[in-house]
């Protein structure tokens, strides 16, 4: 068996996901998240992009997991992984390009986003769809706190 590796920098108190944890994970963002952001629109209310937006969604107790790729600049975010720590949040530290992670959700570079814990409200649609994709979002929040890094 392998030794956890260490984040370094900003995640230096993490352990960053293994490689196979990381195409798993990335794999469920592609086929579940993503194509039910695509399929509702109002989805996308429940995920905050961007260092600010998490940082405000951490503070106001909202994020339910932060997921994180691990880049050179990582002084900028340091404060990231220690909110998350002093807040008990799960994160996941992944161990890829800022750029491949926002191709995903079609932006040019995404270096951090959080799932919110809050309801979903779209009047132009009946809740029993609403439920229902909240529940494919609950599924996935499950699994990546199942895979979130280790506190070291």
């Amino acid at each position: 068996m392998l030794p956890p590796q260490k984040a370094s920098g900003f995640g230096a108190q993490f352990e960053k996901l293994s490689k196979e944890d990381r195409d798993i994970v990335l794999d469920r963002i592609e086929r579940e998240l993503v194509v039910i952001l695509r399929e509702k629109p109002v989805v996308r209310q429940s995920i905050a992009f961007g260092v600010r937006e998490v940082q405000k969604c951490i503070l106001d107790h909202s994020a339910r997991i932060v997921i994180f790729t691990q880049q050179p600049e990582s002084s900028l975010f340091n404060h990231i992984p220690l909110l998350c720590r002093l807040h008990c949040i799960p994160i996941c530290i992944l161990h890829l390009s800022p750029d491949k992670l926002g191709k995903l959700f079609a932006m040019k570079r995404l270096a951090v986003f959080t799932i919110k814990a809050n309801h979903l409200v779209d009047v132009s649609t009946d809740e029993i769809t609403l439920a229902d994709y909240e529940q494919k979002v609950g599924s996935v929040v499950k699994f990546f706190c199942g895979k979130a890094s280790k506190k070291i």
